[in-house]
């Protein structure tokens, strides 16, 4: 946008230059595709669309049980000293009976 009105659009407008097509310098170089203007371009404004890395990082943040911190449980929670003492007698009693039984 631009203010044509003043004195200082006036002079702007004085200096723009535009021209159709590609100028001859630029007109040999080889064209490349930008993805980003290219999807502004084909999406219709109504279509809905995701990034990819969007959907990854949430999906990895919302954990099923309902845990907001993925990657174990806050401390103190979940241990239990006693059912460590009874899987470790039971892993004894396993190891007594493999060498009973060889």
């Amino acid at each position: 946008m631009l203010l044509h009105k003043t004195k200082q659009g006036q002079d702007a407008l004085d200096h723009l230059k535009m021209f159709a097509g590609i100028l001859p310098p630029y007109d040999k170089k080889k064209q490349m595709v930008v993805a980003v203007v290219l999807k502004v371009l084909c999406l219709k404004p109504t279509q809905k669309f995701a990034y990819l890395c969007h959907p990854a990082h949430e999906g990895w943040l919302e954990v099923p049980g309902g845990n907001s911190h993925p990657g174990g449980e806050e401390k103190g929670e979940g241990h239990d000293p006693s059912s460590e003492k009874a899987t470790y007698e039971a892993m004894e009693a396993g190891r007594k009976e493999y060498t009973e039984e060889n």
